[in-house]
């Protein structure tokens, strides 16, 4: 399916492209399909594309020899890693499709000279990485820092939909946040984070129900999560 300026539009880091941006966009854009657990790139390797999520669900981690740490979970609209674009290093986090992933893909140099050529999504680009930038930067100051129930609180705060439910990459999906993500975002073991999820459920400020887990008290979890 030919990929359209209408569908590029619909991600927020191109909603202020004019439309002659979009078409140039959409004529360089290829859509990739990856299969659930698949790789789509890895820490230290040369970039090669912009990635922009169209559908499914996106870890980006790093990974030691005998542990992994999750640094995002990204849905639709999300895009992935994409520091190497403004200063063409090589990629910082792995990537792998935690669901079946639908990709729309455009080659860095093309990227890059729509960058050059166009203020509005350069100035947007620069906002995402800082935004990207920032969200790693709080991570690993609450991993130093912060006691498990407060990072659990933010992690909570971080991925819950405006109805509160507790979904990857915080946007409309099928698929829970499941314990071992928690544990890998929160840096920590599964049975920590069950325990944990226990307390907080008994606090009234979530509940752990078939649909996943739901934040129930925003106010309550944000003091838990400032406290440390």
């Amino acid at each position: 399916m030919p990929i359209t300026s209408e569908s590029l539009r619909s991600f927020p880091l191109l909603q202020g492209l004019s439309q002659s941006d979009l078409e140039a966009l959409a004529c360089a854009a290829q859509e990739c399909h990856y299969r659930a657990r698949a790789v789509i790139f890895q820490a230290g390797e040369a970039c090669t594309h912009l990635h922009l999520v169209r559908s499914g669900q996106v870890r980006l981690y790093q990974a030691g020899p005998a542990k992994l740490h999750i640094l995002a979970l990204l849905g639709p609209g999300d895009v992935l890693d994409a520091t190497p674009l403004l200063d063409d290093g090589p990629h910082i986090v792995t990537a792998r499709a935690a669901t079946p992933v639908v990709l729309y893909t455009i080659a860095l140099a093309e990227a890059q000279r729509l960058l050059a050529h166009s203020p509005a999504l350069r100035l947007a680009m620069l906002h995402l990485v800082a935004g990207q930038l920032r969200q790693y930067a709080t991570h690993v100051s609450d991993l130093a820092f912060k006691q498990v129930s407060a990072r659990l609180a933010g992690v909570l705060l971080a991925y819950a939909r405006p109805d509160g439910v507790v979904v990857p990459g915080g946007v409309p999906s099928g698929r829970h946040l499941s314990k071992k993500d928690l544990a890998a975002l929160v840096g920590t073991a599964r049975e920590v984070v069950v325990r944990a999820l226990k307390r907080l459920e008994q606090q009234g400020l979530i509940a752990q129900r078939p649909e996943g887990i739901v934040v129930l008290d925003r106010a309550g979890l944000e003091r838990i999560h400032q406290a440390g």
